[in-house]
């Protein structure tokens, strides 16, 4: 929502949101050949040009290719099979930790530090370069390491395809040597997107000579492009409530709807013309109607405390369910943890925190002093105030635990996912543990944190409401 009012105070209009990942899918899907031949030569199936080969490729079918997108601020990784997404994954980290890590191992402003950080291909001999290039090293390891365990994770799922291969795009994705290393870190082969052997560009406002250095900056562009167009898999991330707006249409009013109009009135003013006539006797009936009021208004009067007390009755039980409509179940919350907590992952410490709602003052009613046409009485009118609205269950899980390897932390984190008391389960912070120091035979320790859902409600209300007569 934030990013669609940004939009729209620029004077834009938002017709989608789109995620990266998918986008990203749509203009670097290979076709059935390509994907074959990259099979083929995966599978080990024969030599060039045998019938052998093609044995292979029918055994296990197209396979998956892989693309990862190294952005400045997350790293979006995506599978899919022929153009259909199969794993979606975006890390939160990307080259802007490298330009960090420069930054403060050279004591250099952030601009500086990332001029040099698209320098790091060069000279090797350069002083500079080469402390840049060291403190690069810890941040690149970690971040090409979460990339294998996403990568892991997929093949891992009992229905994925074989991972043929891997291209790379976005900016950081151009780090010497990054290809060769996620090579090795994941066993297949790893080259970089060339976007323009798939998709033909128009004028974009550069000469040919320096479209190849935009390689690595197309696809995100071109796949949002396809995606306005319905190419692909599209998934709208717009909120419904901006959706229905920015589907509004003004209406348009043709010149001739404008002249029926003005028919219309000319035709009212003849209407209203003979509404006189009938005013005189409508005087009369108001004046009945007037005195029935009256009467009503003083019977009114004298139920006013008893509608005083029930409007107070309702308040204080509206505050009585408000209290019970954040009632946690905290038993049925730790034991679907428990339960869902897979095989590797051993939690040290739980703790939980409930933010309860403020409790609603009972108003006084509202009196009005109202006046009786034809009388000289006046009698009082009590108004309940309104009900406050329902509150929500607020609340926070910080979990501490130990797991076997980063996969397995993985499947914690999709396993808590499903629990359906709890929601955004995420982890704030992962360490290797080394083997022999102490902390066990090695494995990581990591702490995470998770807030209530809806479904971490008691049943205390429900029996509130069938005990009330």
């Amino acid at each position: 929502m934030r990013l669609v009012s940004a939009v729209e105070a620029g004077g834009l209009q938002v017709a989608a949101v789109d995620l990266v990942p998918l986008a990203l899918i749509r203009p670097l899907a290979r076709s059935v050949p390509d994907l074959a031949l990259v099979g083929a030569h995966a599978a080990g199936a024969g030599e060039p040009g045998t019938e052998g080969g093609g044995v292979a490729v029918a055994d296990h079918g197209p396979g998956a290719e892989g693309i990862v997108s190294f952005g400045g601020g997350v790293t979006a990784i995506a599978v899919h099979e022929l153009g259909v997404p199969r794993f979606v994954r975006v890390l939160g980290t990307g080259g802007r930790e490298l330009t960090d890590a420069i930054a403060t191992e050279l004591d250099l402003p952030p601009e500086t530090a990332e001029a040099l950080k698209r320098q790091l291909g060069g000279n090797g001999h350069d002083e500079l370069v080469a402390r840049a290039r060291q403190s690069i090293e810890r941040p690149l390891s970690v971040l090409l390491d979460e990339v294998r365990s996403s990568i892991d994770y997929y093949r891992n799922q009992p229905d994925s395809s074989p991972l043929l291969r891997i291209v790379t795009t976005g900016g950081a994705a151009q780090l010497p040597g990054l290809a060769e290393r996620l090579s090795a870190l994941v066993g297949v082969s790893v080259e970089p997107a060339r976007p323009r052997e798939l998709v033909a560009l128009g004028d974009i406002g550069f000469t040919e000579e320096e479209l190849p250095r935009l390689d690595p900056y197309l696809p995100a562009a071109v796949g949002l492009a396809l995606g306005g167009a319905g190419v692909g898999t599209v998934i709208d991330l717009l909120p419904r409530a901006k959706r229905t707006t920015t589907k509004a249409k003004r209406p348009q009013v043709s010149p001739a709807a404008i002249a029926g109009v003005a028919a219309f009135v000319v035709a009212l003013g003849g209407v209203s013309y003979l509404a006189h006539s009938s005013i005189s006797s409508a005087k009369s009936q108001r004046t009945a109607v007037q005195n029935q009021v009256s009467q009503a208004t003083q019977q009114l009067a004298q139920l006013q405390p008893i509608l005083s007390r029930e409007s107070q009755i309702t308040v204080i039980e509206g505050n009585l369910k408000s209290q019970l409509a954040t009632d946690v179940a905290w038993q049925n919350v730790v034991n679907r943890i428990t339960a869902n907590i897979p095989a590797g992952v051993t939690l040290t410490s739980l703790t939980a925190q409930e933010t309860p709602p403020v409790p609603t003052v009972v108003a006084p009613p509202t009196t009005a002093a109202t006046a009786g046409s034809g009388s000289s009485s006046d009698t009082t009118t009590t108004t309940a105030p309104p009900l406050p609205p329902a509150p929500t269950i607020n609340g926070t899980i910080t979990f501490q635990g130990n797991a076997k390897d980063y996969p397995t932390l993985a499947a914690w984190i999709d396993a808590m996912g499903k629990v359906p008391q709890i929601a955004d389960a995420y982890v704030t912070s992962a360490q290797k543990v080394v083997a022999g120091s102490g902390s066990g035979s090695g494995g990581l320790t990591f702490s995470a944190t998770a807030v209530l859902a809806p479904a971490a409600q008691s049943n205390r209300l429900s029996q509130v409401e069938k005990a009330a007569p």
